[in-house]
């Protein structure tokens, strides 16, 4: 099996994979070191910015659809289920585009770097469902050199934008990055990986269908907007630091983020059809030689980049050892009960699971207010007390995952 693994998945596919996982974090360190600290913040908020809006709209509209199209489910209703997930993806990337426009405006950023994170943000959205189509199409190799494409080619670009055209934009560079998303996209329609025939849309119902899957999904909505909140709760703690260190801190995470991005895309992006199924448990994930390589992978590259950061002199600032654990034990963390959400997702345990997110965060909340009156917290207190929240979450999505699979399998079949 293990031999099988590397000659299958370590190919272009696993180049891609590394690709997507450090292109974000490498352009940051670069904007950093050659435009200073202030662009390298600008650029590390319209990434999150953009994130956290995409993961806001995070609504399983592809659901249906896939089901019927690589799912076991009847596929007699295959071109309706087409026809309202493509809809659902025009409003979501209407609203999208709403939404990234309004925070923007309101922080008084400037025309060109609005117009350009707006492309962005679409390019990502489209380039996104394209290869999760891929993925589930197990089209590996097609998926792996898209990702390096892209890598190559925003890198490509930044550099010539800053070194030979002397631009200090921003918003140069962000829309290089919609550049290659749009060029990725395009590379996957004209290399056939996607079949996907649109036809002609009757544009008023099929919208009003595209708003009822939405409306059907709004628990999935929901858990995607709490899910969003723990997966950046280290970003959203940069609000206690002070301006000097918030650009060093940005990096910090974005290097360790390889741990999860890795997890994510060297693991999870592999069994989703597993996990569509419903076949996937705890004990067959930690089993799994394809997790156990993820983990020891992200966690060997996660430590090289934040030395990497570390060591560089044009970032200077001071954290502890434990701030550095911690970070790396929240990647650990929420990527790993991302995989157990997803099992309990597709088990039908979505009300449980917003319950448990919704005391997760209580429990953060409550205990940084009630000790924050006492004493000042400083970031690695803010770190530890969100690590344990995150701990205990994880916690509890694993029992609800043990406890939904053993009272299935009492079901009569």
């Amino acid at each position: 099996m293990r031999g099988a693994f590397i000659k299958n998945v370590l190919t272009i596919y696993f180049v891609g994979r590394v690709c997507m996982a450090l292109m974000k974090p490498a352009l940051l360190f670069y904007i950093a070191t050659r435009l200073g600290v202030s662009s390298g913040n600008l650029f590390a908020a319209i990434m999150l910015t953009s994130l956290l809006v995409l993961v806001s709209l995070g609504v399983d509209i592809h659901r249906n659809y896939y089901n019927s199209y690589f799912g076991g489910s009847p596929r007699t209703d295959l071109k309706k289920t087409l026809t309202d997930y493509l809809a659902a993806l025009i409003i979501i990337l209407g609203l999208g585009a709403v939404f990234i426009f309004g925070v923007l405006l309101y922080q008084n950023q400037n025309t060109e770097l609005i117009v350009a994170a707006m492309f962005f943000l679409l390019s990502e959205k489209l380039c996104d469902e394209m290869m999760r189509y891929c993925l589930f199409s197990e089209n590996f190799d097609r998926w792996g050199f898209c990702g390096a494409f892209r890598f190559l080619l925003s890198i490509f670009l930044a550099i010539l934008i800053v070194e030979f055209f002397d631009s200090n934009s921003v918003a140069h560079i962000v829309g290089s990055m919609a550049f290659g998303n749009f060029c990725g996209i395009l590379y996957l329609k004209l290399s056939g990986t996607i079949d996907i025939k649109f036809g002609k849309l009757k544009v008023r119902s099929s919208l009003y269908s595209g708003l009822k899957l939405i409306y059907k999904s709004s628990a999935v909505w929901v858990l995607s907007l709490l899910g969003a909140a723990y997966t950046y709760l280290d970003r959203i703690i940069t609000i206690n630091l002070d301006a000097t260190s918030i650009g060093y801190f940005t990096l910090v995470v974005s290097a360790a983020a390889v741990l999860q991005m890795m997890i994510d895309y060297f693991y999870t992006s592999l069994v989703r059809k597993r996990l569509l199924d419903g076949t996937i448990g705890i004990n067959s994930v930690v089993t799994d030689i394809r997790w156990q390589v993820s983990v020891l992978l992200g966690l060997g590259i996660a430590a090289a980049a934040m030395l990497f950061v570390h060591l560089t002199e044009t970032l200077d600032s001071e954290l502890s050892l434990g701030v550095y654990i911690c970070v790396i034990g929240y990647q650990f963390l929420v990527a790993n009960t991302q995989i157990v959400k997803e099992i309990n997702f597709w088990r039908k345990s979505i009300n449980l699971s917003v319950l448990i997110e919704l005391f997760g965060l209580s429990l953060f909340g409550i205990a940084i207010f009630s000790i924050n009156q006492i004493m000042k917290l400083d970031l690695l207190s803010t770190l530890i007390i969100g690590l344990i929240c995150l701990l205990f979450r994880f916690i509890f999505h694993c029992l609800l995952s043990i406890t939904s699979s053993e009272f299935g399998s009492r079901q009569p079949s």
